[in-house]
């Protein structure tokens, strides 16, 4: 599984816009805070899926290929998705 530090690096090399990169990150706190809720094992997935859904988000990128485009980013780098 991708580590935080790993997202975190892609996000980086994704040259992610700084509003957005604030996004991601709460929607990461939200989805961790939901996680200890309602699947408490999950946490650190949830909050990895909440960093990382934008993560191929621009102007360039088609809205239908929104988070298809990251699932296949961390695909070919070896990462599960």
């Amino acid at each position: 599984m991708i580590t935080r530090d790993q997202a975190l690096k892609i996000i980086d090399e994704k040259k992610t816009l700084p509003n957005i990169k604030k996004h991601m990150l709460a929607v990461e706190a939200i989805m961790r805070a939901l996680a200890r809720k309602f699947a408490k094992d999950m946490e650190e997935e949830w909050g990895l899926a909440g960093l990382l859904h934008d993560a191929d988000y621009s102007s360039d990128v088609p809205e239908n290929l929104q988070g298809i485009q990251v699932s296949q980013y961390l695909a070919e780098r070896g990462f599960e998705v």
